[in-house]
This record gives C-alpha cells, structure tokens and sequence, in this order.
C-alpha cells in the first residue's frame, strides 16, 4: 500500500502539488507580542506586520509550557506536556513518545517534501527522522573577537576566585552586543538563507513542500548587526510600568531556585551578577540596554521573515503556499521585575501566531480567539486537506479562517513545573475569556498548596492576585472544576520518578583512535566558538559526556586530517583507523572511487532499463548502459536494516544477530566494507539514509561511515589524493 500511495504521487508530476499547498513553517525564539500589528508602537517591524495584514494575527495564541524544548515538542507533536512527559530542558520526546508522528513526518508520509532549518526543535534535539534531510546548523558567527576574549579573561577570574567548573563552562560571553561583521555572516541570515536556497529547490519540483525555517533572535544573547540598533533610540524605548512581583502572588510562582527564568541572565557575563526578582530590580541603564537589544533582535528577524516572503514571490509560489509563523512562548522585559520566560502568567504564555493560507475569508482580520500552539498541527492537516491524526489534543482553528465563527474554544490551558524551598510542584493554568486561575500542587502527593485569579477585565497586566475575595468564591470553583478536568495529577508522578539526565546517564561519545596520530577533539557548539574536548593519543580512546545532537571536530596533532562527526545515539562510537603506509607497487591514486547509490523501496521493473515503458530513468539507464545490468539480483531480506546490514557486511542475515532484524544494531565485532576500505587509506561516508532505521546501539555508529548532508560535504572534507567510497542511501521512491 505505501508503495503504491508514492508511485502514485509521483506520477500525477505537476498536479499533484497543484492539488496541495505549499507550507512555509516559521519559528521565532522568545518573540513575544510586541509588535506593530499587535499595537505595539515604536516596534520596527514591517515584514511581519504585513504578513499579519495579509493572513490571520491571532491576539491570544498561548503555549502549553512557557519554556523552549516543551513548547516545541508540543507544537510539533500535537500533544500537551502531560501525554508527551516532556516537561524539562533535558528530556527528548523521543525516548517518552518514540512513536510519535510529527507534523513534517505527516506531511511526508502523504507526499510532501519536508526540510527544516535552524531552531524547529530544541537545539539538541533535531529529530532527523522528521525530516527528508538530516539537519545541519550554518557555519556562521554571533560574538565578535573581542567579545570572546572578554569571556576568557571573565572566565580566568571565575577561576582564580574558586568558582565551580560546571559554573565557568556555563558562563557566556555578552548578553547584548552591537557587531558589525556583514549581516550575511551572522547565524540568524545564514539560517534565513538555508531555506531560501531549499525554497529554490524545492519550487522546481513536482511534490508540495513544508519547509520550516527556525530563527534564533530574539533569544538571548541580543547580538545582532548595528543598523538594527541604530533604529531605535533606547532613551524613547519604554520600560515596564509592573516591575514588581504580583501583589498576593505566592512565592511558588516564581520560585527561588529559577527566579521566574531570571536564572538565564545571569548565565551571560554582563548581567551574571544581576539580582534576585526576590530582591531588586535591574538598573535602569541595563534594563534599557536590554529592551534595546530585545528590539534590535527583533527588528533583525523581521527582515530574514520578509527575505522568504519575498522569495515566496519571487518563485511564484505564494499564492499557492500557506505561511504560518509562531513563537515558542513570550518573554519578561521587566514585568513583574521579571526577565526571560518560565512562569504561568499572560506576557510568558501569550505569543504570536499568524496564519496566510491562500484564498481564505478572514485573510486581513486579527482574531482575539483564544486558541492555543496544540492547535497548530490539525489546523495545518486541515489546510493542507489531509487527514488529522485521532490522537491529537488540539483543534483545527479552520472555521476561524474561513470566517465561519469568531471563536473555538472557552479557555486555554498551560503549565510549569517548579522547585521551591526544596520541594517540587506542578502550576497549571487555565485562561478564560476574562481570568486566569492558577493552582499549584505537590508535585509527589497531589495536593493543593497555593492558587491565584486575576482578572483582565480590571487587571489586564495580572498584577493583584485576587484568589481570596469573596466575590470571586463563584468564578474560582468553576475555574477549578474546568482545570482539574483537563490535569490529572496522577500523570505528574513520572516527572519525579522519570529518570533525569546525570552526569552518569547522558549520552557518551567513544573515539578510538586506531591511527599512528594523537587526535584533538573540540566541541562545536550552534553559536560561538571550537571549545577543546579533549586529545586521545594512537592507539588509545577518548570518552566524553554530551548530548545527542552535538557536533565534534576531530583534528589530526601531525597532519592536516579532519573529521566532523554528530552525536546520534547515547552510546556513540566511532572509530578513526589509520591510513595504510605507502607502497611502492601500490600508489593511492592507483585506486578507482567506489560510489554507491542505494534507491529505497524501488522495486522491479520500474526504470527505463528494466523495460517499463512509463517510468523514465535516464540517468539508471546510463549506468546500466555503460556497466553491467544483473537482471535476477535479490536482496536478503524485503525490510530496509537486514538488507542494508546484509550489503554492508557482506553476511547473510542469519549470521547477524539483532541486526538481521528491523532497526536492529549491528554487532561491534562485525566487519563492514567501509571500515575495510577505511583501514586501506579510503575516505568513507554516506549521505541520506544509511542503515536506518537502527539506531545501532551496539555498534555506536552507522555502519556506511560518518553521515554528510551532500556528496559535496563529503568531498570538501576528503584528504588530498585519497580514494573515496560513498554511499547515497535515497529515501525514495
């Protein structure tokens, strides 16, 4: 059946993507409503406001958790915090829900084409099986030089006054900084242009596409190009007229240990020594420097969002694509002498959402619906006409945009888990059209400690709990009763007893140095610079703690040898053997370049070559033509890791243990030709799909070599007059 469904997609060629749009997903980091279409004055910001003026600009779209990792698993899963069990920085879906479908793995399983870019998930967490190529961060800048050795001499300091390892390695350099390097070097460009070279790509084709493209700023650090500071006068920018904390609030609601998410501040060295919400406020000049750069950041995205809704153009294609733009959650500037997000409140849990699908009736009018970011998943089924998973816990806001209702929903829910005074609690939120009621429990025993109301009729910015008036005994017990039967505290149990990442349990990557070099291994980190891992000598191996999703350069002490490698699994090996000695008889260059092309689910006799009149390959048939077609070849086995495992170690599938099975892994101890043809001086890899989709937990690495996002990849970091072997494992037909 799925053979059938893609050989059909395939040939209706051009009406096939008439029939379905084209879906440009955009994702903004920490961008919270302030902007001109949200009435915002002072904000530069046209790319958006037009996008807004041109779709649906949603006023009140709130995320499940206030926090990037949760929030983003949630979007992109359809599903709440409470059924993913995602409710932390550390946690990766797909170790709590591994069997979730995501909103691109949808959209590829009914024809689409998905590629994503930039901040989709959270950064450790790319979810490659999400999209039809692995992801890749741009080579690309954010810090100047100087702001760089400023760090190190902070760092020397921490250490010379007894600071923790674990607190100089978290230190980062400035919270806000003017650069002035060309824009197109920095990350937030360099991202922007990823998905424009894709978007050119991806309009030549046949298939619909959903290309995402996830944008950094306004994150911290503000560290963006100077004409985006020079737009704003900081002595004119506005500062928060709430910079207290909540009257009658309870101290939960912030807590002491994360301060509301005031802790992220002082990660960075300018703003490291910053105080409590507890106890003070920032100064005026820092918290206008920070607003400043808030809006500097802003204004910079604004223009990468109007470089692809200006390519969308450009290809022809806007008006046959639905744009939507979201924000993982919004951002304290000052509110509630708060900073960064990580609270249950309006201005952490309120963020924006437009939405363009081409053709639709309330195109050009803002909605003040209450809708939330689980909404997102069915409303883009439904706009792209297919059919919407049953197991997801949002609603489709379609009636919305065609102009059917104003609203879909009475309320809106969200939550935070929080450690206060040494205990751990669970608050949870729910939204209505003119509370917000917030109850907070233990999060081991259940139990009811604090809550709070606030009413936006009066009190729109949340800033008196009203919980204990009388008058509001009614709205409280109705708010409680709608609450309680959308959280169940019993589902809480597993974010204590849920196995937290340590030191001891986070993944490990193994390099065993099998060369006649010692190697030097560095840390490559999405922003900033090489950090130095460590240096294994020939002979020995290296172990490092890390996280799936980090990438590592490895660098020869004695040549100019060069491997870049990412973490895929938790237990990931990977070997480096040495180059044979030269011979006399035997010359490198003496040995022809192997190129493997493995097609996916391509069965007989659909290629020109084989006889089938339709199917036109010309490119097959060239090889056929100019090599040698075996008409009665066979796999081992119809499943895609057998007969991968079976082409790679040259074994039948018997002989291979646990990798003779799908997603299986195979044997450490088992050789393969790669690592064969490695040993005899040959550059290896592969691009694609290789052994998938086996996570090899036993063997640690795929065993097709190291993964490169294009043959050109591959070639760039190929040793000077070394022979190549490359694998290019298709995903299709």
């Amino acid at each position: 059946m799925w053979k059938c469904f893609l050989f059909g997609a395939l040939s209706l060629g051009g009406s096939f993507a008439a029939q379905r749009p084209n879906v440009l997903f955009i994702a903004v980091d920490d961008l919270r409503c302030e902007l001109g279409c949200y009435g915002i004055e002072g904000v530069v910001s046209p790319n958006l406001d037009r996008l807004a003026a041109s779709g649906v600009a949603f006023s009140r779209a709130y995320c499940q958790q206030a926090v990037c990792n949760p929030s983003r698993v949630s979007v992109m899963t359809g599903l709440r915090p409470d059924t993913t069990k995602v409710w932390d920085l550390v946690t990766e879906f797909r170790t709590t829900v591994p069997d979730a479908v995501t909103i691109p793995q949808h959209f590829r399983e009914h024809g689409y084409r998905a590629l994503g870019f930039g901040k989709i998930f959270h950064n450790p967490f790319p979810d490659d099986v999400s999209w039809d190529e692995p992801h890749e961060w741009p080579e690309a800048k954010l810090w100047s030089p100087d702001a760089r050795d400023q760090l190190a001499a902070f760092r020397e300091k921490m250490r010379a006054d007894g600071r923790s390892v674990a607190a100089i390695e978290r230190m980062r350099a400035l919270g806000t900084e003017r650069v002035d390097y060309p824009e197109e070097e920095h990350t937030d460009f360099a991202i922007g242009q990823q998905a424009i070279d894709a978007m050119r790509e991806l309009a030549k084709g046949d298939r619909p596409f959903f290309l995402a493209a996830g944008f950094v700023r306004p994150h911290l650090p503000f560290v963006v190009p100077g004409k985006y500071w020079d737009l704003y006068d900081p002595a004119r920018i506005p500062l928060a007229k709430n910079a207290f904390l909540p009257r009658g609030a309870p101290a939960v609601a912030f807590g002491d240990r994360s301060m509301g998410g005031l802790y992220e501040l002082r990660d960075y060295m300018d703003f490291s020594g910053v105080s409590s919400p507890f106890e003070g406020s920032l100064s005026e000049s820092d918290q206008r420097e920070l607003k400043h750069g808030y809006y500097a950041s802003i204004s910079f995205i604004d223009a990468q969002v109007g470089r692809l809704l200006d390519e969308l153009e450009s290809l022809g294609v806007a008006d046959n694509t639905i744009v939507l733009l979201w924000s993982d959650h919004g951002w304290k500037l000052g509110e509630h002498n708060g900073w960064c997000k990580q609270t249950n409140y309006e201005i952490d849990t309120r963020a924006p959402l437009m939405i363009r699908a081409p053709g639709l009736k309330a195109n050009g009018t803002p909605s003040d619906a209450l809708v939330e970011f689980v909404d997102i998943y069915p409303t883009l089924c439904e706009l792209a006409s297919l059919p919407v998973p049953k197991d997801l816990e949002g609603r489709s806001l379609l009636p919305i945009l065609e102009g059917k209702t104003r609203s879909i929903k009475d309320a809106v829910f969200s939550q935070f888990p929080r450690t206060h005074e040494g205990r751990e609690f669970m608050g949870c939120a729910i939204r209505s059209d003119r509370h917000r009621y917030i109850e907070w429990r233990d999060l081991e025993s259940g139990d009811l400690v604090e809550r709070e109301l606030y009413d936006h009729e009066t009190d729109p910015d949340e800033n008196e709990n009203v919980v204990g008036i009388e008058s509001n005994s009614t709205v409280v017990a109705e708010l409680a009763k709608t609450l309680r039967r959308q959280f169940d505290p019993a589902n809480w149990k597993a974010a204590k007893t849920q196995k937290k990442v340590t030191q001891n349990d986070r993944p490990r990557l193994t390099i065993v140095n099998n060369g006649r070099q010692a190697l030097d291994v560095f840390w490559l980190p999405e922003n900033g610079e090489p950090r130095k891992a460590g240096r294994v000598e020939a002979g020995e191996s290296l172990s490092i703690k890390t996280t799936i999703g980090h990438r590592f350069a490895i660098k020869g002490r004695k040549s100019d040898f060069r491997e870049v490698i990412t973490v895929k699994t938790k237990k990931h090996m990977h070997t480096i053997s040495a180059a044979p000695r030269p011979s006399a008889s035997v010359q490198k260059m003496d040995r022809p370049n192997i190129l493997v092309i493995m097609g996916d689910d391509w069965s007989w006799p659909h290629a020109g070559a084989l006889g089938d009149p339709v199917v036109k390959t010309p490119a097959f048939d060239r090889i056929a033509r100019e090599g040698v077609l075996f008409e009665n070849a066979f796999v081992a086995a119809p499943s895609c890791t057998p007969s991968r495992h079976a082409v790679a170690s040259g074994q039948e599938i018997w002989r291979l243990g646990e990798g003779g099975n799908l997603g299986g892994s195979l044997a450490a101890g088992i050789p393969v030709y790669p690592n064969i043809l490695q040993e005899q001086g040959f550059h290896t890899g592969f691009s694609r799909k290789g052994a998938e989709p086996s996570e090899q937990s036993e063997r640690g690495s795929d065993p097709f070599g190291p993964e490169f996002k294009t043959f050109a990849a591959f070639l760039a970091e190929r040793p000077e007059k070394a022979p190549f072997c490359y694998w290019y494992g298709a995903g299709e037909p």
